[in-house]
């Protein structure tokens, strides 16, 4: 289940299935909480905008960048 977290849970490692989300209204946004709370080693973006995510994938700081393209209900 889901449940409502803090940004203390930005910074926290889980080494399991866990994982911390946090929904933002820009790319901006996006690479500015990443680029604050990420771990540095792994990072993703889902979005369908080809376009943002690659300026996500150049801007982020990390070693390995993510990008979830999502078709409708299915993430591929």
């Amino acid at each position: 289940g889901l449940l409502e977290g803090s940004v203390d849970d930005f910074s926290t490692e889980y080494g399991c299935n866990t994982m911390s989300v946090e929904v933002v209204r820009s790319l901006e946004e996006a690479v500015a909480h990443v680029n604050r709370w990420g771990s540095g080693h792994t990072e993703c973006i889902i979005t369908e905008n080809k376009s943002s995510a690659e300026r996500f994938l150049q801007q982020v700081l990390q070693i390995l960048s993510i990008w979830y393209m999502v078709y409708g209900s299915c993430i591929v």
